[in-house]
């Protein structure tokens, strides 16, 4: 008996080679479509019987390199009628006729139900037809092993061809048995795409219209090469090259490739099967007359049975060379090692079903996004993070795809680039993260990956934290005239105090702005009187997302606290505030759970007596709030997740505190007013009935839930609408200034 089943194998290191099904004594195991269209072992527990044996077999767990290491290497060519029919020199359907002249039995990737790719045995040549053109597609083996390993134990004679994981999975599931009458040949693999992928590429451009056939390497029209040819049944014919055609274009760049083909331990030499084939591409580096446009294949003899049938077969080549491996190493590369993932794939999968399959492909590999967030989530503060991972949430589920754009160089430090933060490694991720730029032209430049900008929440607009350092970047100085901007739920925080100067040019850089939403009444005020810009009052995004996300979150975050406790999150730490916490947990019997600021954590118990926990992850951070029996916090972002978790809370700060308004704003709209007490001016007593009396927040709730409505439609509204700002003279000649000062700034730094 075991504790250990496939389960325990990583996901992404599964193959998706179905061993797992097929060896599991009491059919416990099946195969299903993960989200991305894969096939990956689903346990029925109640069936399960503990045996361990799907552990133990799998390829994965259990790799075995029992060949060659050094494989002699062919370039060769069936006869021209089996070439022109195959989908490179035909050493797959020359061997594969060879053994059914000789009454055995092939097995192969098959066309199945709905173009689905499936693995089947057959004794005909038309069931050999259905199997040898090439399918881009990831091939379900279902219970092949099994049909396989019967007809091996009567003594029929079997090729089996499959991917090199199918291969270790045969031989897996024959315990390494040598059968005389088994041949297997692995492919020199691109990488498997994604079944689902194929169904919406399928459906998207032809939906409709019957498909008689898909083939993928049809020589009839383009020769040897990589083309996609759909043949229907009312006589239309698609084709188009690798260049051009989506679905390539997905499969060839890894794409849409199976994750864990990108780390593939049997794109490895010695290989898996006993031969192993693929397209001699870049043959004509070697020889050019074995280059005539028909097609050649490379054919790896592995070991010794894999010699002596092809010296047993030499009566079927037109030609046979030998050559150096390292030739056929040059482009062949997956003989040795796998590809690997393009930067992008989640993006494609994550897009996949939601964004059309030409336009989500053009825009993974062009690096697109429809929308740029600019802000401060790389801040060492949980707040901003999920502030901004909730506005990038939200514009995804409004149908828009977003990247976090990076800090700019002058703002801050280089302590906020450090992947290791906080607020980095979840951002990183969870999200798409612009590249590092470090000049106003690498500013203009990322005008190219988006087709439009939003300043989103925090104190993007208070001079003394962003502007002092970045100047007009947070008034989005950097993006052209023709690209949207917004702002969303954007702050001045304690009020905007800037020169003379610098004011200016933020009133000419918000005039272009097309939506202005912002967070505190008292901003609405200051666009008015300092600007001459209308703002509109927004929700901040944490109450507009769905809140789901922050529950799957802090369920993720690896945590098991049964106690019971009081959790405080303070960033300006005090005895005043100490002291309060000690007495309500006091008070409550609870134990306490104390977050302190991440930019200074050595200070927080020196300065309230109190014990920290040691920096929490963004994870944690929420499911300590989420978890707890009371909270009390001095951050904004500390009540705003107080309220989204149904928390009984207080907020201590003090009077003077910068931002006071956004605390006031917030819980005035909720009704919570009495919940914000000042440490220095309240007699803190006086506040103690607050430690029991209860939050009514069904009524909290729904006021929340029409607020954000609002504006989540503002929100759509300025993503979908129509530019409002139109570009003028002007500003064609002052960006054409900034563009002829940064290339002197150039100059004179390269002197």
């Amino acid at each position: 008996m075991s504790d250990r089943n496939i389960n325990d194998i990583p996901w992404d290191a599964c193959t998706g080679c179905c061993l797992c099904q097929n060896i599991c004594l009491v059919d416990a195991i099946k195969m299903k479509e993960n989200e991305q269209g894969f096939i990956h072992p689903v346990v029925d527990i109640n069936k399960c019987i503990n045996c361990g044996k799907c552990y133990k077999s799998c390829p994965i767990n259990n790799v075995r390199y029992e060949n060659d290491a050094d494989p002699e290497c062919h370039a060769i060519w069936a006869k021209d009628d089996i070439r022109m029919t195959a989908a490179s020199g035909g050493v797959f359907s020359a061997i594969a006729e060879k053994i059914l002249d000789e009454g055995g039995l092939i097995c192969g990737a098959a066309y199945g139900d709905e173009l689905s790719v499936i693995h089947i045995v057959t004794d005909s040549r038309d069931g050999l037809n259905r199997i040898k053109s090439s399918k881009y597609v990831q091939s379900n083996a279902g219970l092949v092993y099994r049909e396989v390993k019967e007809y091996l134990e009567q003594g029929r004679l079997v090729l089996f061809s499959g991917c090199p994981c199918q291969v270790a999975a045969l031989n897996s599931f024959l315990e390494y048995k040598s059968y005389n009458n088994l041949f297997t040949m692995d492919i020199i693999c691109h990488g498997v795409p994604s079944p689902l992928a194929f169904r919406q590429y399928l459906s998207e451009k032809f939906g409709g219209k019957e498909i008689e056939k898909v083939d993928f390497r049809d020589k009839s029209y383009y020769g040897w090469s990589t083309t996609m040819n759909i043949y229907f049944k009312d006589g239309d014919v698609y084709r188009e090259d690798e260049h051009h055609d989506s679905y390539y274009r997905a499969f060839l760049p890894i794409l849409s490739i199976r994750k864990s083909c990108s780390k593939c331990i049997f794109s490895h030499i010695p290989r898996q099967g006993d031969w192993s084939i693929g397209d001699f591409w870049g043959i004509s580096r070697v020889d050019k007359t074995l280059s005539d446009k028909k097609g050649t294949s490379l054919l790896l003899v592995n070991n010794s049975k894999g010699k002596d049938m092809l010296q047993k077969s030499a009566d079927i080549w037109e030609r046979d060379e030998i050559v150096s491996i390292n030739e056929a190493l040059v482009i062949n590369k997956t003989i040795s090692e796998p590809f690997k993932s393009h930067p992008a794939r989640n993006r494609f999968f994550s897009g996949l079903g939601k964004v059309g399959f030409d336009k989500l492909v053009d825009k993974c590999l062009s690096h697109h996004y429809d929308v740029g967030i600019v802000g401060l989530w790389y801040g060492l503060n949980y707040g901003s993070v999920l502030t901004y991972y909730a506005l990038y949430c939200l514009i995804n589920d409004l149908g828009f795809d977003a990247i976090m754009v990076n800090k700019p160089k002058e703002l801050w430090n280089d302590r906020y680039t450090d992947r290791n933060t906080i607020s980095n490694k979840f951002i990183y991720s969870h999200c798409y993260v612009s590249n590092v730029r470090r000049s106003f032209s690498d500013w203009i430049e990322l005008n190219n990956h988006c087709d439009s900008f939003v300043v989103g929440s925090d104190v993007v607009w208070n001079y003394q934290i962003c502007g002092h350092e970045s100047k007009q970047f947070f008034f989005l100085d950097f993006v052209k005239d023709e690209k949207k901007k917004i702002a969303m739920a954007s702050s001045f925080g304690a009020g905007y105090d800037a020169p003379e100067s610098e004011r200016l040019l933020s009133e000419y850089y918000l005039s272009k702005f097309d939506y202005i939403g912002v967070r505190e009444k008292e901003s609405v005020d200051i666009c008015k009187e300092t600007f001459n810009v209308d703002a509109d009052i927004v929700l901040d995004p944490v109450f507009i997302c769905n809140t789901k996300v922050f529950h799957d979150l802090a369920d993720s975050s690896g945590l098991q606290d049964e106690n019971r406790y009081l959790t405080s999150y303070i960033l300006g730490p005090d005895m005043i505030k100490g002291d309060f916490i000690r007495h309500v947990s006091d008070v409550l019997s609870l134990q306490c759970r104390n977050i302190s600021n991440p930019n200074n954590p050595e200070e927080y118990y020196e300065k309230s007596n109190l014990d920290a926990l040691d920096m929490p992850s963004v994870e944690q951070w929420l499911y300590y709030i989420k978890n707890c029996d009371f909270f009390i916090g001095d951050s904004f972002h500390g009540l705003c997740f107080s309220l989204i978790f149904n928390k009984p809370f207080i907020v201590i700060v003090n009077s003077n505190i910068s931002g006071l308004c956004r605390f006031t704003n917030l819980l005035s709209i909720v009704g919570l007013e009495e919940r914000l007490v000042y440490s220095d001016l309240d007699d803190l007593s006086s506040k103690e009935y607050l430690i029991h009396k209860p939050i009514d927040y069904d009524k909290v709730n729904e006021i929340i839930k029409n607020n954000a409505q609002k504006s989540k439609e503002w929100l759509k509204i300025a993503l979908e609408g129509k530019k409002k700002y139109r570009t003028t003279v002007q500003d064609v000649l002052l960006f054409e200034l900034y563009n002829r000062i940064e290339k002197l700034e150039k100059e004179i730094n390269n002197r």
